[in-house]
């Protein structure tokens, strides 16, 4: 498991370290497509905290400046040069397979379809698994997320470790926080129950971040 915050990444497997890798900085978008790059786009949520706006239409395409959070996340994911993106839907699932259908995009968009209940990050992960190439890494993007990191580079660092997973995470008040040491990720922390669980023993300093909603994970995530 990886750290990524603004000003560095650090990183392990959870037995095996990874080791620290070269600090990275927002940087311009790149524009180059690789046909290796797939994505997912959590976009299945209900919105509560978005009521009673999101009681007609989706969190995903509730629009900030006039642009739509889904449609900035294809964008994105695009720019950084994806080529296959996985769209997971359930809350207004119609609305946004018809926004996905009138797209004129540069990526193949397919759909996964969450037709009971929402099956978070990682049953959407699993219930989506056969729309992605096999072996590559995924990079999985919350679709409420506006960031300028570049994802580009967050999954090509990814794809160069020996990690399971890559997490973007910033130094940012949150009330769960996960906690990193020397050797990557350590555990996490509860604010609002003081709730603190050590995933193993702490091996130098340890420090808090909060998740950024983006990540990558390696295709070998499906053999746990």
């Amino acid at each position: 498991m990886r750290r990524v915050p603004m000003s560095g990444w650090y990183s392990n497997t959870g037995n095996d370290p990874c080791g620290p890798v070269a600090p990275v900085t927002p940087l311009a978008p790149v524009l180059q497509q690789d046909s290796s790059v797939q994505a997912m786009v959590l976009a299945a949520g209900v919105g509560r905290r978005l009521r009673p706006l999101t009681d007609r239409i989706p969190k995903a395409l509730v629009e900030v400046a006039g642009v739509s959070q889904l449609e900035r996340t294809l964008t994105a994911l695009e720019t950084a040069g994806a080529q296959r993106i996985v769209v997971n839907i359930h809350h207004h699932a119609q609305q946004i397979e018809s926004v996905l259908a009138g797209r004129r995009s540069a990526s193949e968009i397919l759909v996964s379809r969450e037709e009971t209940t929402p099956l978070e990050t990682g049953g959407g992960l699993v219930h989506a698994r056969e729309l992605f190439r096999d072996g590559l890494p995924i990079l999985v993007h919350n679709v409420d997320i506006i960031t300028s990191v570049d994802l580009k580079e967050l999954y090509e660092g990814h794809d160069s470790s020996r990690c399971l997973a890559t997490l973007a995470v910033q130094e940012r008040p949150t009330s769960r926080y996960l906690m990193f040491d020397d050797a990557g990720l350590q555990g996490r922390l509860d604010v609002h129950d003081g709730r603190r669980v050590d995933t193993r023993p702490i091996r130098g300093p340890v420090r808090r971040f909060a998740f950024s909603g983006i990540h990558v994970v390696s295709g070998s995530v499906f053999d746990l």
